[in-house]
């Protein structure tokens, strides 16, 4: 979700995964680029291990 937060802090955005982890804020390219590589890797791991 991209709320009040990330629309002030630019380029910025927090992630939180289904399992509960929140591996941090990240841009948006580098979020993108790292779902991408998983989508194309077809691999189980949504991200890897904290």
């Amino acid at each position: 979700m991209i709320g009040a937060r990330e629309a002030r802090d630019g380029d910025l955005v927090g992630v939180r995964l289904r399992d509960g982890r929140h591996p941090g804020r990240l841009s948006g390219t580098e979020l993108l680029r790292r779902i991408a590589d998983r989508v194309g890797a077809r691999g189980p791991e949504l991200w890897e291990s904290a």
